[in-house]
């Protein structure tokens, strides 16, 4: 039972964002974790998003070299840190008029989307660390609103979402998302045998590389089935991994279903131990590719992505009538959520709701850091009121086109304070009409950092 178990425990892994790697003190603690683990074992990743500008930056832009260069100082940190495979990029294309995937997402062009995907994948590549992408066979056609079912016409799946998949065969893996084409069988791309046959047939017989089944405590609920049957579902299917939550308890659940289905008969008898040990040789090839290569240092490494990532996000960010000085700031951050009761994002008499600068994590506190790096004092402010007296008034919005709530609240804020600057987070054709505007393209730390030099330089 011990050998069995080790075989089931070998096809989970956790979906866990890399941390923030800012300090050289936690490159290297990464790097000694990553030394420490299992010969066979491999690190993965989703990818350090706070090191990253955001993929819209990318599709503004629209440099397949500056993406390049990005995929070769990212595969240069993760290569310093240990890390054998990163499941990025994301393939979405962000088709319709209002896409959740928002500025995750390169581009609503498919061959816009094919082209920096390629891009930033050689350069991860080049540092000798595998790469895989995301959301297959693409979820970028759900709307904001609709909840995280996603039903595609064969036809709509052909035409915009599946050409950036034709990249499929020059990838080291595949992360499927819980997507129903009821044309092409019965359940979501996560669980069901037919994403593995529309692989292969995109691929023409030559896919080679790993089979994620992604977000499948979302594909288990949507299928109104338990995590344990989602994860033997989905190893019949023929995947490799297992993509869980980051917990204990969703692990055993799936581990115990597995060994539960191989002893009742279910799985065939050998299937996990099969599946764990090809899991196993593809990631020891992967891993190889870095055996002659110099490993970087990670702090140089890191210092290098920054750079680079820095220099595209300023690139990217565009302004309009908009500059700041050194005088004290504050920030409204309308797309944090509104909470009941007092204090940050309650409504106050005479003005919108103001949400809170630093108390908040997201989009405002990222700002906000990005301010005071730059020597900007940023005060908290529990009221509307006050934060529309300070000197410098910075609002943060995301679709005040698309969302009523936040254009009533961006349109009470600049009746009193016309010169108030909206940073812009979401979609450019989500932008308010303001007249001091920037759009940031993404609300990540590196965006806003971009958009407070910009300010600064103006």
């Amino acid at each position: 039972m011990a050998a069995r178990r080790d075989d089931a425990t070998a096809l989970l892994i956790a979906p866990l964002d890399l941390p923030a790697l800012s300090a050289s003190e936690q490159l290297r603690d990464l790097a000694d974790i990553a030394r420490d683990v299992p010969p066979d074992a491999t690190v993965t990743g989703r990818g350090p998003v706070p090191l990253l500008p955001s993929a819209r930056a990318l599709g503004v832009l629209d440099d397949v070299d500056d993406t390049r260069e990005l995929g070769d100082a990212l595969g240069d940190l993760l290569a310093a840190c240990g890390i054998d495979l990163l499941t990025t990029p994301l393939l979405d294309v962000a088709a319709g008029p209002d896409p959740a995937v928002g500025t995750d997402a390169v581009g609503e062009d498919p061959d816009l989307v094919t082209r920096h995907a390629r891009a930033l994948a050689s350069g991860i590549r080049d540092a000798g660390v595998a790469v895989g992408a995301r959301d297959f066979p693409g979820i970028g056609a759900i709307q904001r609103g609709e909840g995280s079912s996603i039903r595609l016409g064969q036809a709509e799946l052909e035409r915009t979402h599946l050409p950036p998949w034709e990249l499929a065969p020059w990838l080291d893996a595949v992360v499927t998302a819980p997507v129903d084409v009821p044309a092409l069988g019965t359940g979501s791309a996560s669980l069901a045998p037919w994403a593995l046959a529309l692989l292969e047939q995109i691929s023409h017989g030559g896919y080679h590389g790993l089979v994620i089944a992604g977000r499948l405590e979302t594909a288990a609920g949507q299928a109104g089935i338990s995590l344990g049957e989602a994860a033997v579902q989905a190893v019949t299917a023929g995947a490799h991994l297992l993509e869980l939550p980051p917990d204990a308890a969703s692990t055993e659940e799936a581990l115990a279903a597995l060994l539960a289905a191989e002893e009742s008969g279910r799985l065939p008898e050998g299937l996990l131990v099969e599946r764990s040990g090809a899991t196993r040789r593809i990631l020891r090839s992967l891993r190889a590719r870095r055996r002659w290569l110099p490993t970087p240092e990670p702090a140089p490494a890191a210092e290098r992505l920054a750079e680079v990532s820095g220099r595209i996000a300023r690139a990217a960010v565009e302004t309009r009538r908009a500059v700041l000085d050194l005088r004290p700031a504050a920030v409204i951050d309308l797309t944090a959520p509104v909470r009941a009761g007092g204090g940050a994002g309650a409504p106050v008499a005479g003005a919108p709701v103001e949400a809170a600068v630093d108390a908040t994590p997201g989009t405002g506190a990222h700002l906000v850091a990005a301010l005071r790096r730059q020597g900007i004092a940023v005060d908290s402010h529990a009221y509307a009121h006050d934060a529309l007296a300070a000197p410098n008034l910075l609002v943060v919005t995301a679709r005040p086109r698309g969302d009523d709530r936040e254009a009533a609240q961006l349109q009470g804020i600049l009746s009193r304070r016309p010169d108030a600057i909206v940073i812009h987070t979401g979609l450019a054709r989500h932008a308010p009409d303001a007249e001091r505007r920037v759009l940031a393209h993404g609300g990540g730390p590196v965006m806003m950092a971009a958009a407070v030099a910009e300010l600064m330089r103006s």
